[in-house]
């Protein structure tokens, strides 16, 4: 009876040992090393998930707020620093385009939106680029102009005298610049418009005088008057110029006619 009895409980207690146990093992055996799997898949997943919103523009779940709360320190500091290092370039390199300096021998010329502003002395000045821009002009520097030496068919220096005596004269006139912005603006070509002026006054002199004085004792006369009438020329076309010395007739020689 015992055994008996034994035998079912112990049938039954086994089998339902074994069957609490036996359903379990290969349950739990085969499950066991499984059921860790499954959450790392769905970790992945999940990860995946995560880093495909932040790649969209999106924010991440749980992680996504850890990197939000990493990230929020350091990229609104790197941003403010980035900004800060950009407007300092650009103060400098504003500083630099705007800042000139004249030279004692120099006079500035500063022109607002293209149009003429003022115009300096030497010394450092600021002109706020790109409103005012600056053009330096050397002033005091004597500038020396040939008139009559040949180099070119048009300056030949074959002039006629109040007696009908052609004489071929060589002279320089010697001129530095008064008021730099009419230099700039009112004469494209500065040494031509200077060639040009001093040969017309000079034709103009010689036609008034005779051979003989001119050969001789009216040297000084001519530059004098030569220098005079450079000043004022008509239509103001040497405003922007001053003529500091004229020296005339370095090789005069007269043909007969």
């Amino acid at each position: 009876m015992s055994g008996n009895s034994g035998g079912p409980w112990g049938g039954g207690g086994n089998r339902g040992g074994s069957g609490g146990d036996g359903n379990r093992p290969p349950g739990g055996g085969g499950n066991g090393p499984e059921r860790p799997q499954i959450p790392e898949i769905d970790d992945l997943v999940k990860k995946g998930q995560q880093k495909l919103k932040v790649l969209m523009g999106g924010q991440g779940g749980g992680s996504g707020s850890g990197s939000g709360g990493g990230r929020g320190p350091s990229g609104p500091g790197l941003t403010g620093r980035g900004v800060l290092i950009g407007v300092a370039v650009l103060a400098a390199a504003w500083l630099w385009a705007s800042f000139y300096q004249v030279q004692p021998e120099e006079r500035g010329v500063e022109l607002m939106f293209g149009k003429y502003y003022r115009t300096v002395d030497d010394g450092p000045h600021l002109a706020p680029w790109p409103f005012v821009r600056a053009e330096v002009v050397q002033t005091t520097t004597e500038r020396v102009t040939e008139v009559g030496t040949g180099r070119s068919q048009l300056d030949s220096g074959l002039m006629l005298t109040r007696d009908e005596a052609v004489v071929d004269i060589e002279f320089q006139v010697v001129w530095n610049i008064s008021d730099p912005s009419k230099f700039l603006f009112n004469l494209a070509d500065p040494t031509n418009t200077v060639r040009a002026a001093a040969e017309s006054a000079m034709r103009d002199i010689i036609a008034r005088s005779e051979l003989s004085p001119i050969l001789n004792r009216d040297r000084g006369t001519i530059a004098a008057e030569l220098r005079t009438a450079v000043q004022e020329v008509p239509g103001q076309l040497l405003n922007p110029v001053s003529t500091s010395s004229a020296s005339t007739l370095t090789a005069p020689t007269h043909r007969a006619r």
